[in-house]
């Protein structure tokens, strides 16, 4: 078994038939299955690795985490 992904832009004609056909494949082949996520955008990707290196602010109220910002 070998995982695909797939990014697919849903404005585009030939993409949304491609994305039809393959949910079709999915309701009557049971190998063939659809994971439907989201992936983070860049601004969130890199607060979760200031997040890891401990790159955070501590803010006792929320007055006081908008006085950091």
């Amino acid at each position: 078994m070998s995982t695909v992904t797939i990014q697919i832009n849903t404005r585009s004609k030939k993409a949304k038939y491609l994305l039809g056909l393959i949910e079709e494949l999915s309701k009557s082949d049971k190998g063939i299955k659809i994971y439907d996520s989201v992936l983070p955008n860049s601004f969130t990707l890199k607060a979760m690795d200031d997040a890891k290196k401990g790159r955070v602010r501590k803010a006792k109220s929320i007055d006081e985490l908008f006085d950091l910002a």
